[in-house]
């Protein structure tokens, strides 16, 4: 579950950096400045196949792009389906990571996930402070006793990447520490 919202998570993240730094607090094709293609350059130059387009990636992979040159193909890029294609690839993962929850769960902890997922693939600012409305749902829901700690030990500390948002880190440690101390089903 953890490592498939991280997917998304990044996935996302690899959005952002297709638009403008007024709204997410860092500046547009940050990654590429940084020599990196994302999911959404990837689609499109391999469906493309553009000679030149593939000759300006490996040029940007080798950090000797100008800032013009990584606006241009930024622009390429999403004027040719690379943002709908990872879009459509992020859901494609919260919806995977939906399905591999135990059917045993109940309706209030599913809601709660599904709820914290879908903020994890429709946040709009970068930074934004999250979960704060989700995270008393989400802490009920694992606090109440239709989940072992074994369960949640499972799908959450085990299974969150490294690149997981601290603060959601944070809420779900929280969750577990507290279902620790309730419930002593191991």
């Amino acid at each position: 579950f953890g490592e498939l919202i991280g997917i998304s998570f990044q996935i996302k993240d690899d959005i952002f950096d297709f638009y403008s730094s007024d709204v997410l607090g860092k500046p547009t094709g940050n990654d590429m400045q940084e020599g990196k293609l994302t999911l959404p350059a990837l689609y499109v130059l391999n469906t493309l196949k553009n000679p030149s387009m593939i000759e300006l990636a490996l040029k940007i992979r080798a950090l000797d792009a100008s800032d013009e040159e990584i606006a241009y193909f930024i622009d390429y890029v999403k004027q040719n389906g690379g943002i709908e294609y990872a879009t459509k690839v992020m859901k494609e993962y919260r919806n995977k990571a939906l399905g591999v929850l135990p059917e045993t769960i109940s309706e209030e902890l599913k809601m709660a996930l599904t709820s914290f997922i879908d903020y994890v693939i429709e946040r709009n600012k970068k930074k934004k402070r999250v979960c704060q409305n989700d995270a008393p749902s989400l802490f009920i829901a694992i606090s109440t006793l239709q989940f072992s700690c074994r369960q949640i030990r499972m799908i959450f500390t085990k299974k969150l990447p490294i690149s997981f948002p601290f603060h959601l880190k944070k809420v779900i440690y929280a969750c577990y520490c507290r279902k620790i101390h309730s419930d002593s089903i191991f």
